[in-house]
């Protein structure tokens, strides 16, 4: 059962996998959204002061109250204009019947 083909350390270093272009991989996140830990990571607040954000509806979050994700690029404008951000949360909210 066993393979006894010696496996070089290049081998195992070199990942055989297709190369995802970064432009791609960041398009996935964007559409996923950051957790409540990576978002806070990006900030530099605590998950408690996020959550106490959220709760008071003072920044843009997406999903179900389970499944809150942040979009980083209404974060960036958020760190930037917070009244510009939500201005653009709840034009997005409105169009969108939510």
């Amino acid at each position: 059962m066993g393979n006894n083909h010696p496996v070089s350390e290049e081998a195992l270093e070199t990942d055989h996998r297709p190369a995802m272009k970064d432009s791609v991989v960041e398009q996935i996140h964007s559409m996923r959204g950051l957790t409540y830990r990576q978002a806070s990571i990006y900030t530099g607040w605590s998950v408690e002061y996020l959550r106490n954000l959220v709760s008071a509806g003072q920044i843009p979050v997406y999903g179900k109250l389970r499944v809150r994700r942040f979009r980083r690029d209404m974060l960036d404008l958020f760190l930037t204009n917070p009244d510009a951000a939500m201005r653009k949360f709840r034009l997005e909210r409105d169009a969108h019947g939510s």
